[in-house]
């Protein structure tokens, strides 16, 4: 058969096409000796016509079957990735940090200024590109081994697993300084933006990322409170037992 039927198939898709053709081969010469007997005449169309139908059948199914986890495969990244900004999702995000906090690591809760006035202002096409735009800029500061997800609306989190309370301040900045480095264009107009984030440390023995949500969004409180496009650290989760 041409080279491309067999194109793309892996080893257990080759090795089911195999028993498929065997199966159907072995099965027909079987019933042809108990019926027929031994005959050359009946035993070569007994092997033939099953390999010639069986062949393409199975190959059709391991075809369908590949559609399918195609398929599969992208309606789980549409799940993971949100649509407008192709960061995870909140349930990913949280998920994935539950998941990875086992080393420690810097939790940062995100929200873009005054963003309300963005869509009273320019509309809301407006506001989807500064948060499209904005979950890129984050998403290349942070670097690819650092989660960022959306957690809703105009609020962003990013995880930074096994990094201390240095290197997360300083990821924060980095954060802060590059969203703020340069205007949003949209539509002839360049729009400014800043963000205010909350950074709560997450130690090695953590077992529930929800605590540690909550202290990053009571720091990302006060950063508000203290004028904005600033990163704010939060209390250690011991100092308020």
């Amino acid at each position: 058969m041409p080279n491309h039927v067999w194109r793309g198939m892996s080893r257990p898709d080759l090795r089911f096409v195999a028993v498929v053709v065997v199966a159907s081969v072995v099965s027909s010469v079987l019933t042809t000796l108990l019926v027929v007997g031994p005959l050359v005449e009946a035993i070569v169309p007994a092997i033939v016509i099953p390999a010639v139908v069986s062949l393409p059948a199975s190959i059709y199914m391991v075809r369908q079957r590949q559609k399918i986890q195609m398929l599969n495969m992208q309606l789980e990244d549409l799940l993971r990735r949100d649509p407008l900004t192709g960061v995870l999702t909140r349930r990913y995000f949280l998920n994935g940090v539950q998941s990875a906090m086992a080393g420690g690591g810097v939790l940062l809760v995100i929200d873009v200024d005054a963003f309300k006035s963005v869509n009273d202002t320019w509309g809301h096409p407006a506001g989807d590109r500064v948060l499209t735009e904005i979950a890129g800029r984050i998403g290349r500061a942070a670097g690819p081994d650092v989660r960022v997800g959306r957690l809703g609306g105009e609020e962003f989190a990013v995880f930074a697993a096994g990094v201390g309370l240095t290197d997360g301040q300083r990821l924060g900045e980095a954060l802060r300084s590059e969203v703020a480095a340069m205007p949003i264009s949209f539509d002839g107009t360049a729009i400014t933006c800043t963000i205010s984030i909350g950074l709560s440390m997450v130690p090695s023995d953590a077992e529930d990322v929800d605590p540690f949500m909550r202290l990053a969004d009571r720091a990302l409180y006060t950063a508000k409170q203290a004028g904005r496009d600033q990163v704010c650290l939060a209390e250690p989760l011991e100092a308020r037992a």
